[in-house]
């Protein structure tokens, strides 16, 4: 757990001490949708010399929340997900023409999840049980993308972020009064579930 707020920490420092040696020319700030779908929002600042831009990728945040039961049966189903990213990274960016533009760069991330599924039936309490997730996820991962800026202003990202990542994760499940925990030890390289990024952005 130490190590994890000194990673947090770095993250947090890094960009500004790096924000106060570099002479900034150019911000971006903006969304960011992960998987290449609308589902997972997330916020991104960038800053630095229109070649060459620091970029983090901050309180990437999704949650979800699910509830129903059956009357008639008793029997009540909760399940909760959420999770935070926080990244930093360096891109670096070559004209195509005026409205184009190739980036190419490199991120590390650190990600944490917890997930809970929780299931009870006051006529039956053998179907009780509760699900309890947690899981952190270092990454680094090569940027692969291309801008396209509208008006000088608006600036639409696409890339893909194939790399490595690994993924420690702790479960406990307790099924009506008997307990049972699980840890898992996951290395993923190339493609991964967050491989591809959308962003909408305003230059300044």
């Amino acid at each position: 757990m130490k190590s994890l707020k000194v990673l947090i920490l770095l993250l947090l420092v890094l960009p500004v001490v790096l924000n106060a040696q570099e002479h900034r020319k150019q911000k971006e700030l903006g969304i960011t949708s992960q998987n290449l779908t609308l589902e997972n929002f997330g916020i991104t600042y960038k800053f630095g010399k229109p070649a060459a831009m620091w970029r983090i990728n901050a309180l990437t945040i999704r949650g979800l929340s699910d509830e129903f039961g059956f009357s008639e049966f008793s029997l009540k189903r909760e399940k909760t997900n959420q999770s935070i990213t926080i990244g930093i990274g360096r891109e670096y960016r070559k004209k195509i023409n005026d409205d184009f533009e190739f980036r190419y760069g490199l991120d590390v991330s650190f990600g944490y999840s917890k997930f809970k599924s929780e299931q009870s039936n006051e006529d039956f309490s053998d179907q009780n049980r509760i699900i309890e997730q947690d899981a952190f996820s270092p990454k680094v991962n090569m940027i692969v993308g291309i801008n396209y800026v509208f008006k000088n202003n608006i600036v639409i990202g696409l890339e893909v972020l194939p790399g490595f990542q690994y993924r420690y994760s702790t479960a406990t499940r307790i099924n009506n009064t008997e307990e049972e925990k699980q840890e898992s030890n996951v290395f993923q390289f190339g493609i991964g579930n967050d491989i591809g990024m959308l962003s909408l952005a305003y230059r300044f």
